[in-house]
């Protein structure tokens, strides 16, 4: 009886120490992935001006592979809560499964200018990727929404 707290109890704390350790050192790597991912997706989009077609489409996957990105369960790129609403000409479409792609038209009158002035539209596209983190507690409390990261790009004339 000369012990104040029994093995048992450290032994618990431990593990349990181990495992929160190890929870968020597998949550940085996966969120750091899905960020360099968005990184190069929005570059990727802004050196071909807005037009990512076969060629930008295969350095994305390519890039995915490399860096060992894959998001967790099926993009659903419709039923997402960074999808605009009421926007015309936006659309969301899942790109091979890797991210989710919206094309969002800017309305020149919110812009803050005074004056409108007619000329081409502009589109930016709004990108979202997912952490790859398959927590069924965390992923039925609180949803997929937590784990998605997004980015803009610039606007570009189309």
């Amino acid at each position: 009886m000369s012990e104040g707290i029994g093995s048992t109890t450290i032994l618990t704390i431990i593990v349990v120490f181990i495992a929160l350790v190890s929870g968020y050192m597998a949550y940085n790597v996966n969120y750091t992935k899905a960020f360099r991912m968005k990184n190069k997706i929005i570059a990727l989009y802004e050196e071909n001006n807005g037009i990512c077609g076969g060629a930008c489409q295969d350095q994305i996957v390519a890039y995915a592979n490399d860096i060992g990105y894959r998001p967790s369960g099926r993009l659903d790129c419709n039923n997402t809560d960074v999808k605009p609403m009421g926007i015309q000409s936006s659309y969301g479409r899942d790109v091979r499964g890797l991210y989710c792609e919206y094309k969002i038209r800017v309305d020149k009158n919110k812009a803050g200018d005074d004056v409108y002035v007619d000329t081409k539209d502009e589109y930016y596209y709004r990108i979202l990727t997912r952490i790859n983190i398959q927590i069924p507690i965390i992923q039925n409390v609180f949803g997929y929404g937590i784990l998605n990261i997004t980015g803009d790009t610039k606007s570009f004339s189309q």
